[in-house]
């Protein structure tokens, strides 16, 4: 009798198991047919992933935590956000843990670059592609800015997935994509959303896992894109050859890195751009906001709080200090730079010593103008007047610093007549 009612249990567990009904495909050939597909679909994923994401290094701590978030096995549907800023790995570590759990859904799809999809095909067609994926129906035309009708709705309920968004700009494009949340989806469904803007991340997720950066004895922050774009560069090239791209690349980064932290920089708006632009030229390292705030206005808070969640600046634990990664800087002088060449007189911050010099020394400025940063260790002299300033009238901030304790310079004789009333802040060390 206990031997019967096993069977009986395992009978019924087996009858309860998502599949196709052989009633369904006539000839029998059909339905062999169509187990056969599945299979190889299911293997040519595994063996794709496994190609793809072949011991990377240091990914199974990333993996161990965001499985952890997942709550793999819990019944209920979750929704795990992974946050930073571009190239630091967040389509990486998604696509680790993506290659790892397909045989524990119904069916899985990777959405990739939302983003550029979005730009390039629209929203509409990004949808109709993963649900069509999803529901095994080709061509899938939903045709309405939610997610669809009751049917699609109930069919997807019907379904355990695993559905990653990746590299979500912002938060309507999520709703798009998911509706009006997760509630059709199948229960033991888990959807992961990486997003370089924290606040997308805190509407919809359940957790958000920070990707954390990585620092070496080169003072370069390497990002997994860096790493990339360096691998690319170095394949093939001798001890030497590589020896001489480090020296160059702690010097001028890559064009191809700069490129993807520009991203990030492009999706501001012009009072956050000069913020942003204000922090990496004038400010010292773990500058306090209580100073930022003071020099730039009440204003640039909100602008500080944008830049933290899409990781371009940093608040210091315990304290209020700002703080900016040195490739971050790097990117905002080319940016600076490339200005200055598409838009000849338009260079609005001044930090390289070159460039500050020949501007004072031969009264180049312009009305372009915001802040000037020197250094004073780094150039022999300075001949300045104040005429040299009087073509800068919308200069705001002035900086210079001593960071050596250099010996004394020529300076300025005729008192700082001719600046205008836009100051907020002169430093000038040894200022006599």
């Amino acid at each position: 009798m206990d031997k019967l009612q096993k069977w009986r249990a395992a009978l019924t567990e087996a009858a309860n198991l998502s599949g196709w009904d052989s009633i369904a495909f006539r000839p029998e050939s059909k339905l062999i047919k169509r187990t056969v597909e599945d299979i190889l679909l299911k293997l040519n994923r595994m063996s794709t992933s496994a190609l793809l994401f072949h011991d990377l290094v240091g990914m199974d701590k990333h993996v161990v935590q965001i499985e952890s978030l997942l709550q793999i096995d819990s019944s209920n549907v979750r929704i795990v956000g992974i946050w930073g800023m571009g190239g630091i790995g967040k389509t990486t570590i998604a696509g680790y843990v993506f290659a790892k759990l397909p045989s524990q859904f119904e069916r899985c799809y990777f959405v990739a670059n939302v983003r550029e999809e979005v730009e390039k095909f629209g929203s509409n067609h990004l949808r109709d592609k993963y649900l069509s994926d999803l529901l095994e129906q080709h061509n899938l035309d939903i045709g309405t800015p939610s997610v669809g009708s009751t049917f699609v709705k109930t069919r997807l309920s019907h379904k355990t997935v695993l559905v990653v968004f990746d590299d979500v700009e912002n938060s309507s494009q999520l709703e798009y994509l998911l509706g009006s949340g997760d509630s059709y989806l199948g229960l033991g469904s888990r959807l992961t959303v990486t997003s370089r803007d924290r606040q997308v991340l805190v509407k919809a997720a359940d957790e958000i896992y920070k990707r954390i950066v990585i620092h070496v004895s080169v003072s370069l922050w390497w990002q997994p894109t860096a790493l990339k774009v360096l691998g690319s560069f170095l394949y093939n090239r001798n001890t030497k050859e590589w020896e001489s791209a480090l020296k160059k690349l702690n010097k001028a980064p890559h064009k191809e890195i700069h490129n993807v932290l520009k991203l990030s920089y492009d999706g501001l708006d012009d009072e956050e751009k000069a913020v942003f632009l204000d922090i990496s030229c004038f400010f010292n390292e773990h500058e306090s906001m209580t100073n930022i705030v003071g020099i730039l206005g009440e204003s640039a808070i909100i602008s500080i709080r944008v830049l933290v969640d899409l990781c371009l600046v940093s608040i210091l634990h315990d304290s209020e200090k700002v703080d900016m990664h040195d490739l971050i800087k790097e990117m905002n002088q080319e940016i600076v730079g490339q200005q200055s060449i598409t838009e000849p007189g338009k260079h609005s911050r001044l930090w390289c010593p070159k460039d500050i010099y020949h501007v004072l020394k031969n009264n180049t400025g312009t009305d372009a103008v915001e802040c000037i940063s020197l250094d004073m260790t780094q150039i022999k002299e300075v001949h300045l007047s104040a005429a040299a300033f009087a073509k800068m009238p919308n200069l705001r901030l002035l900086k210079f610093y001593d960071s050596g304790n250099c010996s004394s310079k020529e300076h300025i004789s005729e008192g700082l007549e001719g600046f205008s009333d836009t100051f907020r802040l002169i430093q000038w060390d040894g200022y006599p």
